[in-house]
């Protein structure tokens, strides 16, 4: 049995934590997240593996509701012109490469979109250099720029019985943005 404190094996529930999806949403403003649950979603839409939600009502008063609004999941989602995507993946493999794989297509080829991902620094694996590294350039892709973090971010785990967890290698932001197609 799969260690449950481990991230990337068994379960891809780990929530990301409030104070660091703050500075970010201070920062890019973000209307949804493109990898949630009912229970952990960051934005007021938000995509599942059942589909993408809208959030009804009010959730600091408890009195809302999630509707669905697409059967589009996290892997097929698209999201609308002007939106600013907030991706923290499942780091479980294959699902973390989907992930990237889907999310940089959208912020990269479709107009007038960012997609923020959360991933570990993981460079010398295949995802990172087909989707974000250009390794004939030596450079970042066209469209990506990529933020490596000092320190580590500790994931929380839903479950409140378990403990936070820091990944064991870091954390890096990268942001998938096309600047032609991006009206900003």
């Amino acid at each position: 049995m799969a260690d449950p404190n481990t991230i990337g094996k068994g379960d891809d529930e780990w929530m990301t934590p409030a104070w660091f999806f703050k500075e970010l949403d201070d920062e890019f403003y973000f209307t949804v997240d493109g990898a949630a649950s009912h229970a952990n979603a960051l934005c007021t839409r938000y995509c599942t593996i059942e589909g993408t939600f809208q959030v009804v009502g009010d959730r600091d008063e408890g009195t809302y509701y999630a509707q669905k609004i697409s059967d589009a999941d996290g892997l097929s989602y698209e999201g609308e012109e002007g939106d600013v995507i907030f991706v923290n993946p499942p780091y479980s493999h294959p699902l973390v490469r989907q992930f990237v794989e889907h999310w940089s297509r959208v912020g990269t080829t479709l107009p007038n979109r960012t997609v923020v991902m959360l991933l570990r620094p993981f460079v010398d694996t295949h995802t990172f250099h087909d989707f974000i590294w250009d390794e004939k350039n030596h450079c970042e892709r066209p469209g990506v720029k990529v933020r490596f973090r000092q320190g580590r971010v500790a994931f929380v785990n839903p479950d409140p019985d378990r403990q936070r967890v820091q990944p064991p290698g870091g954390n890096m932001v990268v942001v998938f943005r096309n600047a032609e197609k991006h009206s900003t």
